[in-house]
């Protein structure tokens, strides 16, 4: 019997064949998604230059936003219960006024300037963790909107 399936498959019309491109985009897809299940993050650092070796990043960084939306859609859908909406409005509301501040560093004459200070932050936070330190924790959600205003420029 499944000769027979794999026989209508064959010759149906329906039946597309798979290009070893669209076989790696997946695989890339689907590795990024277990990472970012596994880590809670980094989706997009996973996927992007894989999929950049094999399609034109004017594809690849659409692809992997597309794909890192519709994993969080999935994930606000099975623990929407779960969502802080007090805490979540502070950081929505301020990264609303940090995305033009974002936008103008992003589109400045002076790129060497952002990226110096991107690697600034880099830096000093790598140097912050290798000393030992605990992050600095919120116990409450009196400063979020100054986590959310700043998350967008860096």
């Amino acid at each position: 019997m499944p000769s027979a399936i794999a026989a209508t498959m064959a010759t149906s019309s329906l039946a597309m064949p798979v290009d070893n491109t669209t076989l790696y985009v997946l695989f890339v897809l689907l590795t990024a998604t277990l990472i970012r299940s596994l880590l809670g993050f980094g989706e997009g650092l996973a996927a992007l230059p894989l999929l950049a070796l094999r399609i034109p990043i004017t594809v690849a960084a659409p692809l992997a936003v597309l794909a890192s939306i519709i994993v969080a859609i999935v994930i606000v859908l099975q623990d929407w219960q779960k969502i802080h909406v007090r805490s979540i409005s502070w950081l929505v509301v301020s990264t609303l006024f940090g995305v033009p501040f974002g936008l103008l560093l992003l589109t400045t004459d002076k790129q060497s300037l952002v990226g110096g200070f991107l690697a600034l932050i880099i830096i000093g936070f790598s140097a912050y963790a290798l000393l030992g330190k605990a992050p600095p924790e919120l116990k409450n959600d009196s400063r979020a909107w100054l986590v959310g205003a700043v998350s967008v420029p860096a």
